[in-house]
């Protein structure tokens, strides 16, 4: 038997599809989904494992992967009834012979009598918001011939009779609407009396254009704090904000500490941040009911990093001969600073008079008060140049009065050890208090609540279990008849 077949020397170009939207707010989300098509991927003789078919009025059931041959049986040869393709393989509802050929000949009757449909059912997840199909097909042909392409039953392609069949194969790159959950594909053959075959290669691209991704990021620098915020986004239940600290990119000193990431959520297109002194990066996602998260935005420096100078470092408050001296270590790029006197400071000041503040403009790094009769707390930030500052410091308790007066001998409070996540030592030295007097030992945190309280001598040290408090800054407070005389800083890890 003489075997005849037409060779297409076609390569299997894989085209991409790119598209580039210059709009504002909107985005490619990076969740797209990638569907092939290709068919016949198996063994000859084997089912497809992805495409059914069925003939108007059935039920589709599986394809065979085949090798489709026609006969002359007067002239004794047998042809390829199809071109052959690098990448895909022939498929046919119809079972091959123990060959894997599937062999007719040429009927008289009409050759659109039959009408094949071939179909791919492919499942789109949930995070993909308005999803858009695009098909690739690089190579598609049919022993018959092909009419139409739909998508969900729509068709996508269609052609005239006799324009692709087997030996005329061509490509095609369309877009189809799809959505969430299961979908198909389907090519529809008119087919030549009761054969058909079909060959597909090529893919779907299923992505969305997401208008989810949070937007128009901002950053100020309040009193309270910095506030990061960004444009409000449809849909959304909440929003994930990633906050890289001592981020290599942002961080303007000489030597970079570890850096580190905490995740918060919020409800709200705003977040303010717990006070720090590190220089950071962020970035924040939308959060979906489903529980699908958006695309990150594009990170950013925090308020402080952004204009080249870090908060100032090491603050310290002594007393002089009645004065209270605040001082702290010289910031690389800053001009000057700005510090914040906040008299009678709930967090600092049990039982004080009404808060008040101000704020002092100094070009070095020191600042004497004297004359102070009011119990307070401070807070820095370095002046950069060209009207830019650094995040502010937190607040730190000061060098407090007692009976309207500086001391003249400042106490000593000790705390050993310090960091500490069990047990530590506070011992109390060099308070002027009569027998009669008490002081106070009392521990706050940073949003001014008391979590211990007790009686401390002078030279009487007590030991305080730490370990069932939250890891965190806390003050130490020692208070002598109503007033703070001394406070320090306690780290529990």
């Amino acid at each position: 038997m003489k075997v005849l077949f037409k060779k297409l020397n076609l390569k299997n170009r894989l085209r991409t599809i790119s598209l580039t939207l210059l709009l504002v707010n909107l985005c490619f989300s990076y969740n797209a989904q990638v569907f092939d098509l290709t068919t016949g991927q198996g063994s000859l003789g084997s089912t497809d494992p992805v495409w059914t078919a069925k003939i108007s009025g059935s039920v589709y059931l599986p394809t065979y992967i085949i090798f489709p041959v026609s006969a002359d049986l007067d002239e004794g040869t047998s042809a390829l009834f199809g071109v052959e393709n690098e990448c895909g393989r022939w498929i046919s509802k119809i079972q091959p012979n123990s060959s894997h050929y599937l062999e007719w000949s040429y009927s008289t009757a009409s050759p659109t009598s039959l009408t094949y449909t071939y179909m791919r059912h492919f499942t789109i997840n949930e995070c993909l918001f308005d999803p858009v199909a695009h098909l690739n097909l690089d190579f598609l042909a049919a022993t018959s011939s092909v009419m139409e392409v739909k998508v969900n039953g729509v068709v996508v392609y269609s052609a005239a009779y006799g324009t692709v069949t087997g030996f005329t194969p061509t490509s095609l790159i369309v877009d189809a609407n799809v959505h969430y959950g299961l979908n198909s594909v389907q090519v529809v053959v008119k087919g030549n009396c009761c054969y058909s075959a079909l060959i597909v290669c090529g893919e779907i691209t299923v992505d969305s254009i997401d208008e989810g991704t949070p937007s128009n990021l901002g950053c100020c620098d309040p009193a309270a704090g910095e506030i990061l915020s960004w444009t409000t986004v449809p849909g959304a239940v909440g929003y994930e904000v990633v906050v890289l600290s001592n981020d290599p990119v942002c961080y303007k000193g000489t030597e970079i500490p570890l850096p580190y990431e905490t995740t918060y959520t919020t409800t709200e297109n705003i977040f303010l941040m717990p006070p720090s002194t590190d220089s950071h990066a962020w970035k924040v996602r939308a959060i979906y009911p489903s529980g699908c998260y958006s695309e990150f935005s594009e990170q950013q420096c925090g308020c402080a990093a952004e204009i080249g100078c870090s908060p100032p470092v090491d603050r310290n408050c002594l007393m002089d001969n009645g004065v209270c001296l605040l001082n702290w270590s010289d910031m690389s790029g800053a001009t000057e600073y700005e510090v914040e006197i906040s008299y009678n400071d709930d967090a600092c000041c049990e039982g004080e008079g009404n808060p008040t503040s101000e704020i002092f403009t100094v070009n070095t790094n020191s600042m004497s008060i004297p004359d102070i009769e009011d119990c307070f707390s401070w807070r820095i930030r370095s002046v950069c140049g060209e009207g830019n500052f650094s995040a502010w410091t937190s607040f730190e308790c000061g060098c407090y009065v007692k009976e309207g007066k500086a001391l003249e001998v400042e106490p000593k409070l000790f705390i050993e050890p310090n960091p500490s996540n069990d047990i530590v030592t506070i011992r109390l030295d060099d308070l002027e208090v009569t027998t009669e007097q008490k002081a106070e030992l009392i521990i706050v945190d940073m949003s001014g609540v008391t979590v211990y309280k007790s009686d401390i001598g002078i030279n009487e040290p007590i030991d305080v279990d730490v370990n069932s408090m939250v890891p965190g800054l806390y003050i130490c407070r020692i208070v002598s008849e109503g007033a703070t005389v001394v406070s320090k800083r306690l780290i529990v890890e």
